[in-house]
């Protein structure tokens, strides 16, 4: 069987770049045992088509966020050529997919400019009595948080659609199809006996993310307001929790982000017992993003104003010194906007593409290219903005795949 070897997002690599393009077809939350007390939790994606190369067949892939050195994480996606659960898992929890994406989409969600989850520290080492190796949490929390982006998007869904037997035994697991949601399976450490697999409370420790824009969900309101409490140790709040504590909801703060919906209080306070607070000031500064090309700052309703010129040039306008009109296509900051992704291409030229998780059916010749933020746009006749990277599917083919 072939080896399985991390990667890093940066790191050259043809498998690696081959399974990126390709198409998710199932999504897995597997909890590793390593010997340890803790369980090394990892998102595991299966691809469709498979990848042929010098022999070898590729069927996935693990996203996972591991320690690099001293408490640094690094994020790796390791390609897989097995399609079910390791012998390493414990635990393996399927969540249906609900949109048609590829690895890369995955990746993306977790790298914008409002949730850059990259940049990780893990929490302090600790000890077993008596032994001498030190263990160090916050894998789960990076899942958690990653996860939540997934369902915000309209990725997956929140609840567990099946559960990947492989290895392990799963007698001994009390969880329902279709009604046990992602908060209870992910406080928990599971372990493998002849008898079954033991179940034990294990509260969500919290690393670092370094983002100053990151915000912890801990309860979790979602569109159709419902709201989950993720199980985070409440002995160790700290001053980025949304929601822990006194948790807020104000369904007209909603915003809009390149098609996602986030519910989001940028008024609420810090959690009771928190050492630090940080006091936003809106609007906020100017930041640039490199993935879209755009300069971006946060409103005090928590609305994202984008541009696509200088920071400087966006301030003069705000403030009426400059009164320029920049209504040209992509350009507009004011005009609402989604990316979207080919999905298929018909034969009388139409682009089939995903938008907000639904399938849209736009002309190609409606696509025009802007130069600066480097997007095809299409214009609807309500004034939305359609944007796309490429006019060209991805992953486009079926069967098996070469690298």
């Amino acid at each position: 069987m072939s080896k399985t070897i991390d990667y890093e997002l940066d790191d050259e690599n043809r498998i690696v770049n081959a399974i990126r393009g390709s198409r998710v077809s199932r999504l897995f939350v597997e909890f590793l045992q390593q010997g340890g007390p803790k369980p090394h939790v990892v998102l595991r994606l299966n691809i469709n088509p498979t990848i042929e190369s010098e022999g070898d067949t590729w069927m996935g892939c693990r996203l996972a966020m591991d320690l690099a050195g001293g408490y640094d994480g690094v994020f790796h996606i390791t390609p897989l050529p097995y399609n079910t659960a390791s012998h390493a898992a414990h635990a393996a929890f399927e969540f249906k997919l609900k949109v048609d994406w590829t690895v890369e989409n995955i990746i993306s969600t977790i790298r914008q400019p409002t949730a850059d989850l990259l940049d990780f520290s893990f929490a302090g080492g600790f000890m077993q009595p008596g032994s001498k190796i030190e263990y160090f949490d916050g894998c789960r929390d990076f899942i958690s948080q990653f996860f939540i982006a997934l369902h915000r998007w309209g990725v997956v869904g929140w609840h567990v659609h099946n559960i990947d037997k492989g290895s392990f035994n799963s007698e001994g697991l009390n969880v329902v199809r279709g009604q046990t949601g992602f908060h209870q399976i992910i406080g928990y450490n599971y372990k493998s006996t002849a008898k079954g697999t033991v179940v034990e409370n294990l509260p969500l420790a919290r690393g670092t993310f370094s983002s100053p824009t990151f915000r912890r969900t801990v309860i979790y309101h979602t569109s159709d307001n419902h709201q989950y409490q993720l199980p985070y140790d409440p002995a160790t709040p700290q001053s980025g929790d949304e929601g822990f504590d006194t948790p807020t909801y104000n369904p007209d703060s909603a915003r809009t982000i390149q098609g996602s919906i986030y519910k989001y209080n940028p008024q609420q306070t810090a959690a009771e017992g928190s050492t630090s607070s940080v006091q936003q000031t809106y609007p906020s500064e100017w930041k640039w993003s490199e993935e879209h090309k755009s300069w971006w700052r946060l409103h005090s309703n928590g609305q994202y104003e984008w541009n696509s010129t200088s920071s400087q040039e966006s301030q003069e306008n705000s403030a009426g010194e400059k009164s320029t009109s920049r209504d040209t296509v992509g350009q507009n900051p004011s005009r609402n906007y989604t990316e979207a992704y080919v999905i298929a291409v018909t034969q009388d030229g139409i682009l089939e593409c995903l938008v907000d998780g639904s399938t849209k059916r736009l002309r190609r010749e409606g696509f025009q290219w802007a130069e600066e933020i480097e997007r095809y746009v299409y214009v609807g006749s309500s004034g939305l903005e359609y944007r796309l990277q490429s006019l060209e599917p991805e992953g486009k083919g079926k069967g098996k795949r070469q690298a």
